[in-house]
């Protein structure tokens, strides 16, 4: 989250985001597989020194998705 600065989502994707009025929103790192880059892509990602492969935080998305799952049941009932 360091790197968005405070930002949730994409700028253009607002309209969508205000129009589905989600309960929440996360963004959460993913996968990054070297072999389907072009050769731009991968030199601008060993220029920044990004992480290659996988890595999901199992612990800061699996408390997320919890506590969203026991809202959306205190709702339903």
């Amino acid at each position: 989250m360091k790197l968005l600065k405070g930002w949730r989502f994409l700028e253009g994707l607002r309209p969508i985001i205000d129009r589905m009025q989600p309960y929440d929103t996360a963004i959460f790192h993913g996968m990054l597989d070297m072999k389907k880059l072009n050769f731009f892509e991968k030199l601008a990602i060993k220029n920044v020194k990004s992480l290659v492969g996988y890595s999901h935080d199992w612990y800061a998305i699996t408390p997320w998705v919890k506590a969203i799952a026991d809202e959306l049941k205190k709702q339903d009932q």
